[in-house]
């Protein structure tokens, strides 16, 4: 069970920090003891700023924190994680940096990610950039690969890069007249899949299924393989 205390009734300890209003998340035993889990500091905006994971042994040994920056418009720009003294490991855990088109889309994703020690192949680090067409759909999306041209629409500039084991991409989606997805991949894979609409009861438009071989529709009960 976990319980949010804010400003009003937490201890002194808590009740006030020079970067906003701070709050705890306590975690209740059966016995009726509890132990702090995280703490949270909030910015003049209202939304968190910082927020410190504890060990069992409670603030005085923190096991990690995780900050977070906004841009102008008040949306998430970057997050750090960075171990503390009660971890036994040091420096950062990992980092994400967003930037957005004038519509507000995500347009490049910046990631990073420390190894994990005696685990092969963990950590690295990927940027991605999406882009987004004229009816503010995303019709390109990778990290790899060659990005389209903006064309009427918006694409992230940020220069392409994966070093994260296995995980490079480069995915496009293609859109009906209608708004919905025509050509995409199916659970991340990089080939194209085909989606039919046809129409079916109250839903005229509503999915069947798709597979890149063929494509399987239902129809006033008949099946239809394409």
């Amino acid at each position: 069970m976990c319980r949010m205390y804010h400003q009003q009734s937490l201890p002194p300890l808590h009740r006030k920090s020079r970067r906003g209003t701070r709050a705890a998340l306590l975690r209740s035993f059966p016995d009726n003891t509890t132990i702090n889990v995280a703490s949270l500091v909030y910015n003049a905006n209202a939304l968190p700023d910082t927020i410190t994971f504890d060990t069992s042994a409670g603030q005085s040994s923190p096991l990690a924190t995780e900050q977070f920056t906004y841009d102008a418009n008040l949306r998430p720009a970057q997050t750090t994680a960075t171990w503390q003294s009660g971890s036994g490991s040091t420096g950062q855990i990992y980092q994400e940096q967003r930037t957005y088109d004038p519509l507000g889309n995500v347009s490049s994703l910046a990631t990073s990610l420390s190894p994990v020690p005696g685990k092969s192949n963990s950590g690295g680090a990927e940027t991605q950039d999406f882009c987004y067409n004229e009816q503010n759909q995303l019709v390109w999306a990778g990290n790899s690969g060659t990005e389209p041209g903006a064309g009427n629409g918006t694409c992230g500039s940020a220069p392409l890069a994966s070093s994260l084991y296995n995980a490079s991409y480069s995915n496009s989606f293609v859109y009906t007249h209608l708004g919905q997805l025509w050509k995409g991949p199916l659970n991340g894979s990089s080939t194209q899949y085909k989606y039919l609409y046809c129409s079916k009861g109250m839903n005229p438009y509503g999915y069947v299924g798709a597979t890149r071989r063929s494509i399987r529709t239902q129809r006033d009960g008949v099946h239809f393989v394409y």
